[in-house]
């Protein structure tokens, strides 16, 4: 970012409607693509303009844009995404038993499985069953969510997993699951697109999330933030986002 503590007002952009490919590679700042940190003195004043622009962050376990410690920043017009997406998509081509069999459409491919960080009683990774029309919409009668005890690849063909489901309540999964659902798996590590801690006076406007393996906003330990004209959007074509 274009901006030194104490310094003053100062401005950063990117082209109108471009597309930037970010990795998260400065060693002191592992877990950002983007980082504001301390811009914290009474002159400080950070726009950051995104002109309509996508960034498409390239590392599923880290944050995107990170504000620590820091006052009066803009974001605006801006649209955050993801390569991979923090999930996978397919059709359920067989049911049996609690073994669920899916091919696959689109977003992490293989599947990361076990999560990382992952404990008991501590969900780190979910599926939902999606309405075959409404993009976003759960399929009728279906759980709030499904969670497997493991996935696996079937034979050589890389586009097809086996999900082995925990059965919720009992119910077994085939009540819920049919040949030709459509079945996405989230996989949360981290990843949100903006994480903000101990700032005040942020403004987000006018920002689009299509994908973060986390949260669009992730905010804490600060006062004085809004969020103007901005959404979770789904990509066209795309069954759900963020």
């Amino acid at each position: 970012m274009p901006a030194t503590s104490g310094a003053g007002p100062a401005s950063g952009g990117i082209e109108a409607g471009g597309t930037e490919h970010l990795d998260s590679v400065n060693p002191d700042d592992p877990s950002f693509a983007l980082i504001v940190r301390q811009l914290n003195q009474s002159t400080d004043w950070l726009h950051f303009v995104g002109n309509g622009a996508t960034i498409v962050h390239r590392q599923l376990l880290s944050q995107t844009l990170g504000i620590h410690a820091s006052r009066n920043v803009l974001v605006e017009s801006l649209v955050f995404d993801r390569d991979p997406l923090p999930y996978m998509d397919g059709f359920v081509e067989a049911v049996t038993g609690n073994s669920v069999t899916v091919r696959y459409v689109r977003g992490l491919s293989p599947l990361l499985f076990p999560p990382e960080g992952s404990s008991s009683g501590n969900i780190r990774h979910w599926g939902w069953l999606l309405d075959g029309l409404v993009a976003g919409r759960p399929k009728t009668g279906s759980a709030s969510f499904y969670e497997a005890s493991s996935v696996s690849q079937v034979g050589s063909d890389p586009d097809i997993f086996d999900f082995d489901m925990i059965p919720s309540g009992g119910v077994p999964i085939a009540d819920d699951f049919a040949a030709g659902d459509r079945f996405s798996y989230h996989y949360r590590e981290g990843g949100n697109n903006l994480h903000i801690r101990n700032s005040s006076n942020i403004e987000i406007r006018g920002v689009t999330s299509y994908a973060a393996a986390a949260m669009f906003v992730n905010a804490s330990t600060g006062t004085g933030l809004s969020i103007i004209d901005s959404q979770v959007a789904i990509r066209p074509g795309y069954w759900r986002s963020t």
